[in-house]
């Protein structure tokens, strides 16, 4: 190669050609590892030496060598930093921890003739054989990779990127035949120039790229998790789609999340390629995972063959998910406490309505259903006349009942507890529609504990649960079907099924059945008010109520109320039993 930089002229045209092609290298902005590998490779065809290594000290340590292997070809590959730490004096393990030693036996190399040292720092040798000799100690380890570095090389110059900065980073040349003139270190040391200022352009090209990337990938994740109405799971399968776009390998890079049970991936995942992951991390608790793998193996980089960038992009994004997602579930249960507040005012409106209700309502109602009542007793009545009379009864007594309703769901009204038998009850509560099932062609299973089955409660407002639960299952059959009604001892615990063979409900009406005055029943028949009540006394109770239904197979409804102890009364003393 020496014959290329014939003349002042002749080298000075080959390091504008190579200056031209280091700055076109980093305008492509590639890899590091990329632009250090074709970089190198031009180090070597432009300074004529067999072996160019490059050492880097940054955040992320590396080492390439490139050797001239003949007709053309250019072998680089990476080469291990032991520690792998930038130490502010030079990286620990490479050409600047053996450039520092000679360094501190400068006058000891020149008084023997063994090297010679330029104004810029650059140590150069001819006879790298009788260095390796006088200097070389099989004890300091620290050092022995940079030795066997120098392998059968003749002539060796170690140059630095930057003459103001020891720290800087180095490049260093090497001859196995050809010696070194200062003619040659003076060239090497223009390469050295050159590349630096092509490593600094494309630092800030590439951190300039990969910002735009990055900013990119998380302006596209944040759209989609501001979006309001999406649930979460719709949200990590939009995010696992944008993510594989930032990475380098973009065209074989695919992505999956976990959060708690549920995964979401892009097409054609697949477990125990080449992946790197961060944690989602929510109130302190592992919750997930982001991943990114490739489909196709890659060369070595960074980190396995994902570079440092990619690797802040990733922590950033799982980050960015765990706040947002955290955000996302805090708003939820706040949504939550605002409904059961809404609910409990609610409430609390219902119990002042139902005592206005109560107190203007009540009399009237009692005096048109008494007069009523007596008219229709009357022996002679024209037929119109009954008949209207018997509707202002039934009206009467439907509004009668609405009052009594919200009396008990809206206040709290007197309870008499004591142990009371639950089958008795439930007899009694049928009795009332033993005309009704058999007009509406009903047929009534009954299946009563045989054990007695006892509870601590008002009977009239245990009555009242079985009568609603009955109630609610005749509407649920206009055509008619079969109900059955049963009683079991479990343990300590007395249970109570109604369960008919309608329509079933829905799970978007399951949610709102416990809603005061919600109904699906036209006005007449319904007000919203009776599986509310239901619920307020067997909660009341210390009890449990639990709904199995679904459209078209009928609904259950089970109570379970705790067992009475025999012969205990309300407030613990010993009763009668009865």
């Amino acid at each position: 190669m020496g014959s290329r930089r014939s003349g002042r002229r002749g080298a000075d045209e080959e390091l504008v050609g190579l200056t031209t092609r280091l700055l076109e290298t980093a305008a492509e902005t590639p890899a590091r590892s990329v632009f250090l590998r074709r970089t190198l490779g031009m180090l070597v065809e432009y300074s004529g030496c067999d072996v160019a290594v490059v050492c880097l000290d940054e955040d992320e340590p590396c080492l390439r060598e490139a050797e001239n292997q003949g007709d053309g070809v250019v072998r680089v590959r990476r080469s291990d930093i032991p520690g792998g730490k930038s130490t502010g004096r030079g990286v620990s393990g490479c050409t600047a921890g053996l450039l520092n030693f000679f360094l501190e036996r400068k006058s000891r190399i020149e008084s023997a003739a063994i090297g010679r040292f330029s104004e810029r720092g650059t140590f150069w040798t001819a006879d790298a054989r009788r260095l390796r000799a006088e200097f070389e100690d099989p004890a300091v380890t620290v050092l022995s990779d940079d030795w066997k570095r120098i392998g059968a090389a003749r002539s060796i110059a170690w140059v630095r990127l930057n003459e103001d900065d020891p720290s800087g980073g180095y490049l260093q040349f090497s001859r196995s035949r050809a010696r070194l003139s200062a003619r040659d270190v003076g060239f090497f040391e223009s390469l050295s120039r050159v590349f630096s200022i092509a490593l600094r352009h494309w630092r800030v090209t590439w951190s300039l790229q990969e910002r735009v990337k990055e900013l990119s990938c998380l302006y596209r994740i944040a759209g989609v998790l501001d979006t309001p109405d999406k649930s979460i799971g719709d949200i990590l399968h939009e995010i696992v789609n944008i993510i594989p776009s930032a990475w380098l390998h973009d065209e074989d890079a695919v992505s999956r999340i976990t959060l708690d049970e549920l995964t979401c991936a892009s097409s054609g995942y697949l477990e125990g390629r080449q992946e790197q992951s961060a944690d989602i991390v929510i109130e302190g608790q592992r919750r997930g995972c982001v991943c990114v793998a490739y489909l196709r193996d890659k060369p070595e980089s960074d980190e396995g063959p994902f570079l440092a960038e990619e690797r802040k992009l990733l922590d950033t994004i799982a980050r960015e998910l765990s706040l947002r997602i955290e955000r996302r579930l805090y708003e939820d249960e706040q949504a939550r406490v605002k409904e059961q507040l809404k609910h409990s005012n609610r409430l609390a409106v219902i119990g002042q309505l139902a005592a206005a209700v109560a107190h203007e309502l009540n009399e009237p109602l009692t005096n048109i259903l008494g007069f009523a009542q007596l008219a229709v007793k009357e022996p002679v009545l024209p037929e119109q006349v009954g008949g209207d009379l018997e509707r202002i009864i039934a009206n009467s007594l439907h509004a009668r009942e609405i009052v009594r309703k919200l009396l008990m769901y809206g206040r709290k009204m007197p309870e008499r507890k004591s142990p009371i038998d639950v089958n008795k009850v439930a007899r009694e509560a049928l009795g009332l529609f033993e005309h009704r099932l058999d007009k509406e062609n009903i047929e009534l299973e009954l299946e009563l504990s045989g054990d007695e089955v006892r509870v601590l409660a008002d009977p009239a407002h245990l009555r009242q649960v079985v009568a609603n639960l009955v109630l609610n299952a005749i509407h649920a059959m206009p055509q008619g079907g079969t109900l059955r009604v049963g009683t079991l001892l479990k343990g300590a615990q007395v249970e109570i099924v109604v369960q008919d063979t309608g329509g079933g409900i829905s799970e978007t009406i399951k949610d709102k059945i416990f809603i005061p005055f919600f109904t699906t029943k036209d006005s007449h028949h319904g007000t919203g008010l009776g599986l509310p009540v239901v619920r307020e006394i067997v909660t009341g109770l210390g009890g449990t109520i639990t709904i199995d239904s679904a459209p078209g197979s009928g609904t259950a409804v089970l109570v379970s109320l705790p067992g009475a102890v025999p012969g205990l009364r309300e407030d613990g003393g010993e009763g009668n039993g009865r």
